[in-house]
């Protein structure tokens, strides 16, 4: 693959970054910025398959803006928690969750992000090569209806951002 586009990623920016700015702290460890345990890099370091890591981002982004207050306030969810040595889940009484077999629960439902969105946080390093500001380049807004609007409106409305993929992508001058 010559690149992957992350666009409007609703995703840890330390799973790349660690060193991208924190939204908080938490008791919880930051296992997306130093997988999985403390000092270790981050989770996707040795991710591999193209050349070119490129993120579209739009730090003014709607669902973005969302996912801070799920990150912040809702995680863990109900039922789960991070004990100090292992993030645990009590359905059917306390259960240590393990990263090997746990991992995208852990993701999922346990381990709060640190770090703000990488849909929404300009200035990624790490694995990201390249970005595009989807706020100054295409004037995507805070509202609902810019959230994937390449995918919510007319290719007439939106050809300017297709245009910019596919020179992303080395597909075109």
């Amino acid at each position: 693959m010559h690149t992957y586009v992350a666009a409007q990623a609703a995703m840890s920016a330390h799973c790349y970054d660690p060193w991208t700015p924190n939204m908080q702290t938490r008791s919880a460890p930051d296992v997306f910025g130093e997988y999985w345990w403390p000092g270790a890099d981050c989770y996707l370091t040795n991710f591999v398959g193209a050349k070119f890591f490129v993120n579209y981002n739009n730090f003014k982004d709607y669902a973005l803006n969302k996912w801070k207050i799920d990150q912040r306030d809702l995680k863990p969810q109900t039922h789960y928690g991070w004990n100090g040595s292992y993030f645990w889940h009590d359905y059917f009484g306390s259960t240590n969750l393990y990263f090997s077999a746990d991992r995208y629960e852990i993701f999922a439902m346990a381990a709060p992000s640190w770090s703000y969105a990488l849909g929404a946080q300009p200035g990624v390093g790490g694995k990201i090569t390249g970005e595009i500001d989807l706020y100054v380049t295409f004037a995507y807004e805070e509202q609902h209806k810019y959230h994937s609007a390449e995918f919510r409106s007319t290719i007439q409305d939106r050809w300017s951002f297709w245009k910019q993929l596919l020179k992303t992508f080395g597909l075109q001058q």
